[in-house]
């Protein structure tokens, strides 16, 4: 009877551990309440030994996911990646090593209301990677092509836990409307998205009106708009955010949001369009963080011509401030200012190619 009962509790123990293990398995796949699917329903048409996507590759890093075709592909581009279409406009693919803790501002502001349930937030923040875009490119065929043929499919073979293959928010650097092309589609996917912009536009302050734009329409779906004003925003220890007002009469906006990513050799600054171009930025990076800015990605608002003796000498001197400097120009940069930035920089240098993939 002892002998008989003693194997009824060893049976049990073992059944109770079975289930034990299969609770667990199922608590680390299981999707965050609130969780954000981002477009991952395609099958990936490569295996993952084809393209190998360790987190030494993917964390910490801004693609480039926009460029002209006279800058050409990124050498050594994985299989997705070499079919990107070249798009004019300006689009960025940000992952972050890293999360938002309910006293970051950048939860605090994604959440809106705090007497809102913050599980929908805190599934989006607090899964250890902060995966987001920063502007939308030019048009949206392109947009779409670039994201869900080959943004998706990175995430599906990279080694990320599968619950933070996901888009966690959305960053516009300005209302230009060759950064914008994304919104209707992301609209349609996911509305409740925090969509962080400079000040809004006035048109945005009323109901809809027959002047509306298609960028203007679309911007209305979105049901967490977080227009920040101009200043330095800390969103989070990591990543921070830049609102400067800019000439409207030149560039038809009124401001722009740029951002700074801290590293462990120093600061990255993100740049839309670079209207006040790189040493003005990097100056104004170095007063917000206090720190050194080692990479400077994006446009800089060089559209210039040969023997324009006033922007090369801004570069000069943006290089002595700055020697260590890695410039990776990409949107709003013309070919003459690409000829200067290589001259100047030398091997701190990278052109802006599509597909590039940037360590910040």
């Amino acid at each position: 009877m002892d002998r008989k009962l003693t194997r009824a509790v060893l049976l049990a123990l073992i059944f109770a551990g079975q289930l034990a293990l299969v609770g667990y398995v199922l608590f680390i796949f299981a999707e965050p309440p609130g969780h954000v699917k981002m477009y991952l329903e395609e099958k990936p048409t490569m295996s993952p030994s084809e393209v190998q996507l360790p987190l030494s590759e993917t964390l910490d890093t801004v693609s480039l996911f926009a460029g002209g075709e006279f800058l050409g592909r990124a050498s050594g581009a994985n299989l997705f990646r070499q079919s990107l279409a070249f798009d004019e406009g300006q689009f960025l693919w940000v992952i972050l090593d890293g999360s938002a803790s309910d006293e970051d501002l950048l939860f605090r502001l994604a959440r809106r209301d705090p007497m809102e349930d913050a599980s929908a937030v805190r599934g989006s923040l607090q899964d250890g990677v902060l995966n987001f875009f920063y502007d939308l490119g030019s048009r949206e065929d392109l947009f779409k092509n670039n994201w869900g043929a080959v943004g998706v499919k990175e995430l599906q073979v990279s080694a990320m836990m599968p619950w933070a293959k996901k888009l966690d928010f959305i960053v516009l650097s300005s209302f230009r409307p060759d950064h914008l092309a994304g919104l209707s589609f992301i609209a349609r996917l996911h509305p409740t998205i925090p969509v962080f912009t400079p000040p809004l536009p006035g048109a945005l302050a009323g109901g809809p009106s027959e002047t509306d734009d298609e960028h203007i329409q679309s911007l209305r779906k979105f049901t967490s708009l977080i227009g920040l004003k101009p200043g330095h925003w800390k969103l989070t220890d990591r990543l921070h955010a830049l609102v400067s007002p800019v000439n409207r009469k030149i560039w038809g906006v009124s401001y722009e949001l740029s951002l700074l990513v801290k590293g462990k050799e120093g600061w990255s600054l993100l740049a839309g369009s670079g209207f006040a171009r790189p040493l003005a930025l990097v100056r104004a990076a170095r007063r917000a963080v206090h720190g050194k800015i080692r990479l400077y990605a994006g446009g800089t608002g060089m559209m210039i011509g040969t023997g324009d003796a006033a922007q090369k000498a801004e570069l000069e001197l943006l290089k002595k401030e700055e020697p260590d400097l890695v410039i990776v120009p990409n949107y709003a940069t013309s070919p003459t200012a690409h000829d200067y930035l290589r001259e100047i920089f030398g091997k701190g240098y990278r052109p802006g190619c599509l597909g590039e993939r940037v360590k910040l």
